[in-house]
């Protein structure tokens, strides 16, 4: 008598006093129902899975605005980047793209390309 591998090593897909049958049996699907006739009206009757989806939305969109609101307030007003050399600010505070081109060549190569 040899005993079978399976059952000495406790696997779950043995067909053993444990309650093997669990396994194949399938749960029943409870469905939600639908919104009454009587409060149609309302409008549409928000499901769970509706309501998992649109509170993970949520979440996830939280935490971006979370993160860019930490990364705004731990900016270094005074750290330097190379690309800020391509850039100059005017009067109104607006930032500028620079041009190795003065305006009035500008303003000639912008109307002999036309």
């Amino acid at each position: 008598f040899q005993p079978r591998s399976d059952v000495a090593t406790g696997c779950p897909c043995s067909m053993g006093a444990d309650g093997g049958l669990r396994h194949v049996v399938h749960k029943r699907v409870h469905l939600e129902r639908h919104q009454p006739k009587a409060r149609k009206k309302l409008g549409y009757l928000e499901k769970h899975k509706d309501y998992v989806k649109r509170a993970k939305d949520f979440h996830k969109k939280e935490a971006t605005i979370k993160k860019l609101h930490r990364k705004a307030y731990f900016k270094n007003e005074d750290e330097f980047s190379m690309t800020m050399t391509q850039y100059s600010t005017n009067k109104e505070g607006k930032t500028m793209k620079k041009t190795h081109l003065t305006q009035e060549e500008q303003q000639l190569s912008e109307s002999q390309d036309a």
